[in-house]
């Protein structure tokens, strides 16, 4: 019985002493890690991304050639620009222009150059046209090309990395179209319009719908052809319907025929044209011709331009031309969205690019939209006058309707 009782006790025992054992080593931690010596160094953190010591931005210009005069006033534009972009951004910029001679090929070619051995960050150009494939050589490249007259938004839309910033003749219809209504208090109107031109069948389009949107009514929507010498036929017609406003859709050698038969047939009424009509042609026509004759053009912020103005001066420029200032604008708009990136790579740039909105430029706030067109403020003003209006994006329809059908001459 003491044997039995005995070793009971003996397993008792072991068991509690076991129980003990595994409590006491489940309640044990790791140590911690040997603490390192007063004064011993961090491990080092990632260095942050290299900045280049200097920015480079290319331009190809037609320097000589048919186009010389209005490359060499871009050219001018730019150097404008690239004076105030070292301060604003705290880097080194170098501005590269090289001559494409007016051929688009040799544009294309110099891109390319400048991109690959050159290693631009953007290009600023007016010479490449829409049979170069701007937008494939923008996507081709990885690298933000601005064009300095273009606002196609088919080809802008081609390439993420493809920019314009030239006046649309879409948006500039539908802007003499609001002026005619909201200003000149117009109801009724007739539309002019070259039918051989793709863009001012759509501005035709938009000024319809513009007009008609802000309350008024289009009588008539009357086609001409670019070369033609008489235009008395569409104009007896537009007469006959009543209209109180035209809207001439044409270029400068058609304008300067159609304005003073309009007059000779006693149709004195407001016409509004496009820049499009703007060219030497008009202003040999005469004050008694031209009066209550309107066209749109770019619009340029009071406080910008009088310091852009000032700059010139200070730099003997005394000229201001809306090539000038669009070239002055395009590399302002590569230094806005470099100062808003971290890191200037040329993704970056285009994205910054695309950001931008509002922009206080020499011809207009400026805003990109998402195909790489660009938004601006628009000026109706009397030819060889005085601005009349300032007509906003927002106050003018975004978008055009299937096109009126429009009566053959």
């Amino acid at each position: 019985m003491k044997g039995r009782l005995l070793t009971v006790l003996v397993i008792l025992g072991i068991g509690i002493l076991g129980v003990w054992w595994y409590l006491e080593f489940k309640s044990r931690k790791a140590p911690p890690p040997p603490a390192l010596p007063i004064g011993a160094p961090k491990a080092p953190e990632p260095a942050p991304p290299l900045l280049p010591q200097v920015i480079k931005i290319g331009a190809v210009l037609p320097l000589t050639g048919a186009s010389e005069v209005q490359g060499q006033k871009a050219k001018r534009g730019l150097e404008l620009a690239a004076a105030r972009a070292e301060q604003a951004l705290g880097l080194k910029v170098e501005l590269l222009i090289e001559d494409d001679k007016s051929d688009p090929s040799e544009a294309e070619n110099l891109i390319r150059k400048q991109v690959l051995e050159e290693n631009v960050l953007a290009v600023i150009t007016g010479a490449v046209k829409e049979e170069t494939a701007a937008g494939h050589l923008a996507q081709e490249l990885s690298v933000p090309i601005i064009l300095l007259n273009n606002s196609d938004e088919a080809l802008l839309a081609e390439s993420s990395y493809l920019f314009g910033l030239g006046l649309a003749p879409e948006d500039e219809a539908a802007a003499a179209a609001r002026f005619a209504v909201s200003t000149l208090g117009l109801k009724y109107a007739g539309v002019l319009v070259d039918i051989k031109d793709a863009r001012l069948r759509n501005a035709a389009t938009r000024a319809r719908e513009a007009f008609e949107t802000a309350g008024g009514e289009v009588r008539s929507q009357v086609a001409c052809v670019s070369g033609d010498e008489d235009f008395s036929g569409q104009i007896k017609r537009i007469k006959a319907r009543g209209a109180q406003v035209l809207f001439v859709l044409a270029n400068a050698d058609e304008g300067a025929k159609i304005i003073p038969l309009a007059r000779k047939a006693n149709l004195h009424i407001p016409i509004i044209a496009t820049s499009r009509m703007m060219g030497p042609q008009m202003s040999g026509l005469g004050k008694e011709i031209l009066g209550q004759c309107f066209i749109t053009d770019y619009f340029g912020p009071e406080e910008e331009r009088e310091a852009f103005v000032s700059l010139q001066q200070s730099l003997g420029e005394v000229e201001l031309t809306d090539t000038l200032a669009l070239a002055y604008d395009a590399f302002s708009l590569v230094v806005q969205a470099l100062k808003a990136v971290s890191v200037p790579t040329r993704e970056n740039l285009a994205s910054g690019l695309a950001a931008i909105r509002d922009f206080p430029g020499a011809t207009g706030n400026l805003s990109f939209k998402g195909t790489g067109a660009v938004m601006r403020d628009i000026a109706v003003m009397q030819i060889g006058g005085e601005i009349e209006a300032r007509i906003s994006p927002s106050s003018v329809p975004p978008e055009a309707p299937a096109p009126a059908e429009i009566e053959l001459p």
